[in-house]
């Protein structure tokens, strides 16, 4: 079963109601109750099916700010993996600090999920997104 396939199962469904429900049926962000909604994980496991995580892991957001949240996501897992090997750490070292974390329990073969380990544990997401928008705004 695909991400989309499993996103239609009645599991979900349920799940992304009560979520929405519990949110008021509003961003989470921006505050709007008059956008599409969409239930955003704010971490990935492996192996859980997207019924399966606590309901603190969900949040509902508007389309806008979802996807405005996936790209700040990408973006700053591309910049902290760039400021970790700056610092002379290795794809392995920061595997590593990631498994500290608990957020990982064997090396991923792919840096990025490494980086959205970190990123998940990280609690200043708002500097972040500020400087993705002038990262977008200005092309730097």
């Amino acid at each position: 079963m695909n991400y989309s396939e499993k996103l239609k199962d009645p599991r979900w469904q349920k799940k992304r109601l009560l979520i929405m429900d519990r949110d008021n049926f509003t961003c989470q962000i921006c505050n709007s109750d008059t956008e599409t909604l969409n239930v955003h994980h704010l971490y990935y496991e492996d192996g859980n099916m997207p019924w399966e995580y606590p309901e603190k892991a969900l949040i509902t957001l508007c389309e806008e700010c979802h996807n405005d949240e996936h790209s700040v996501e990408e973006f700053c897992q591309e910049l902290l993996i760039r400021c970790l090997k700056k610092a002379g750490f290795t794809n392995r070292s920061i595997c590593t600090i990631a498994e500290g974390f608990g957020c990982i329990s064997e090396l991923p073969s792919h840096e990025n999920l490494v980086a959205h380990a970190i990123y998940s544990m990280l609690s200043r997401k708002e500097e972040f997104k500020a400087t993705y928008q002038n990262f977008k705004k200005n092309g730097k």
